[in-house]
């Protein structure tokens, strides 16, 4: 048991790493006017945040992405927080929710979720660590949600390129980024499972 968690550790740990080192390389740009994609997650899902970020950055190279946790995508210096989160939620082209069991109590991902969708604007729902269908609030839940599995990742950013202007690279450039966000999911799921927060 202990051979396995040290596993899940060093995977985990692993994967972070990977993700990471993408943002050594990344310079921070200006902030947009207008983001292909803003990313609404709760402060307890950063890591799951981060390699999202990772593979949208290598699957959409060159799109502007907003994630409040991911040094080098959050907001200007200074800028209200408030504010600048609903201007975004609601002008960016995609609003992906990464929902997970925690993130049900995120009163910025309510407030985020629900000024998206006051604009009818493409919403995709994106269940992680083990998150199921029914912790989407209403009327997000009816919104089709996909998982944080190989299938739907794929799905997903098929889905994703109809809305940016941004062309989607060829699988292999993100198998191993969208490889790890699945792994990742599950370790965090499982260690959800093992240690309730």
């Amino acid at each position: 048991m202990i051979t396995l968690r040290l596993l899940d550790v060093y995977a985990k740990d692993h994967i972070l790493r990977r993700v990471d080192t993408q943002y050594e390389r990344t310079p921070s740009m200006p902030a947009p006017k207008s983001y292909d994609f803003f990313i609404s997650h709760t402060s307890h899902d950063v890591d799951l945040a981060k390699a999202l970020v990772g593979l949208l950055d290598s699957a959409f190279p060159g799109s502007a992405i907003l994630c409040t946790s991911v040094p080098g995508r959050r907001l200007e210096s200074g800028a209200n927080s408030r504010e600048q989160l609903a201007k975004h939620a609601v002008n960016c082209k995609v609003l992906i929710a990464l929902i997970t069991e925690v993130s049900r109590d995120s009163v910025y991902m309510q407030f985020e979720l629900g000024a998206r969708w006051g604009t009818g604007r493409h919403l995709s729902p994106v269940l992680a660590a083990g998150a199921e269908p029914s912790l989407l609030p209403a009327p997000i839940s009816e919104a089709q949600a996909l998982r944080c599995e190989e299938a739907d990742l794929h799905q997903l950013l098929a889905d994703l390129e109809k809305h940016v202007s941004v062309s989607k690279t060829s699988p292999e450039r993100y198998a191993e980024l969208l490889s790890a966000l699945v792994s990742l999911s599950a370790s965090v799921a499982k260690d959800r499972r093992t240690n309730p927060q």
